[in-house]
């Protein structure tokens, strides 16, 4: 089963740039931006994207091969800790940049007849248009892979005698370990106990 799940279809017409808007010449530069982006339900294991819509700024380059990609996104991060079980959520003080190269078709095309069978995978124009989609999932997906699941790198976790988070728990917090020799004993005097009243 996959640890992580896109939930929308994509690639979204919406979220996408159209060749006629790129740049034509190597090396040349654009800006565009894009408001209220909306990619449903990003998540890996325990952790999730926060924001169900984000602004992003998108710089695009072109080169030989396609167009180097950079999205500039904030982001928030909400999950449940799998120590202590308790739901958190922050939002990271700068942006994140992903990098992203997306190549025209005929170069991937020529990378897969000299036998690079990778290059399948590898983003590309599609109907002459960047979707931008497709290239935010997996960039969040692989960051979300890098952090800690823990609601904090020290989480005390739980008592693993009444389940109660550690941290809520006063210092002297403890339960009494009776020895099973006697917990037997204890069990057999309340059966004789039993056996009297019966008599």
């Amino acid at each position: 089963m996959s640890h992580f799940s896109y939930i929308d279809a994509f690639p979204n017409p919406q979220y996408c740039i159209e060749i006629a808007d790129l740049p034509t010449k190597d090396g040349e530069q654009a800006r565009y931006d894009f408001c209220g982006i909306d990619l449903g339900k990003l998540a890996l294991g325990t952790v999730r994207i926060a924001d169900q819509a984000m602004d992003i700024g998108v710089d695009v380059q072109r080169l030989l091969d396609g167009f180097l990609v950079k999205i500039t996104t904030p982001i928030s991060i909400a999950g449940e800790c799998p120590q202590c079980l308790e739901e958190y959520e922050y939002e990271l003080v700068e942006p994140e940049e992903f990098t992203e190269m997306v190549f025209f078709p005929e170069v991937v095309e020529e990378l897969v007849a000299e036998g690079d069978k990778e290059a399948t995978d590898l983003p590309v124009l599609i109907d002459n248009k960047i979707y931008l989609d497709p290239l935010l999932c997996d960039s969040y997906i692989l960051f979300l892979s890098g952090l800690d699941p823990n609601c904090e790198p020290d989480c005390p976790g739980l008592c693993s005698e009444c389940g109660q988070p550690w941290r809520d728990l006063p210092d002297d917090h403890k339960h009494e370990q009776l020895d099973p020799r006697f917990a037997a004993l204890d069990g057999l005097w309340e059966d004789l106990n039993n056996q009297n009243d019966h008599a």
